[in-house]
């Protein structure tokens, strides 16, 4: 995989989706992935494999994941004898989860919505459709809508088992991460 601007030796580039929207982008179900901002913001290279990173119960729009986790670590400013496990800090345990289900790929040549029709034109493709979703048009005052993007997925595909041993934010929800290794 392309590592992507940011992305050190031993890293991995991924891309927090959430649940549901995760397995739909991974299936090939969801064509358009809808942010409030551009793929080229994010730095993403066209075409090249992201990881995505499925989170669950989370707000539509708002991350569930602390900037930076490693497996293992002391909780910041807790008992150093507890160990953070749980690469979703900071939240009620269990109440979230984080796991690598897939990847994607985005043609680079994203979409920018200006009206509610042009969003709509699209909705069997990003698959928004509860007006309550924060990346739905209707969710804000027209005076006060962000501008949303749809990246356009190219490819997607499942992988197996990763067990994921670090993370950090490179930018709003994309990540580079790091997996343990594999026994041989």
């Amino acid at each position: 995989m392309d590592r992507g601007v940011g992305v050190g030796v031993g890293e991995a580039l991924a891309l927090e989706v959430q649940a549901p929207f995760a397995r739909l982008l991974v299936d090939g179900e969801k064509s358009i992935d809808v942010r409030g901002y551009a793929l080229s913001t994010a730095k993403l290279t066209p075409n090249a494999r992201v990881y995505v990173l499925e989170t669950t119960r989370g707000t539509p729009g708002k991350s569930v994941l602390a900037d930076a986790w490693t497996k293992g670590e002391p909780w910041f400013g807790g008992d150093a004898r507890e160990r953070n496990d749980d690469p979703c800090p900071g939240g009620t345990p269990g109440a979230s989860t984080a796991k690598i289900i897939g990847w994607v790929a985005f043609d680079g040549a994203e979409v920018k919505y200006a009206s509610a029709e042009a969003f709509a034109r699209d909705a069997d493709k990003h698959l928004v459709v509860d007006a309550a979703s924060a990346y739905h048009p209707a969710s804000t005052p027209d005076s006060d809508a962000p501008t949303r993007y749809g990246w356009r997925v190219t490819a997607s595909g499942a992988v197996g088992e990763n067990e994921l041993v670090s993370y950090r934010r490179i930018y709003r929800s994309v990540f580079a991460v790091k997996f343990a290794a594999r026994a041989s």
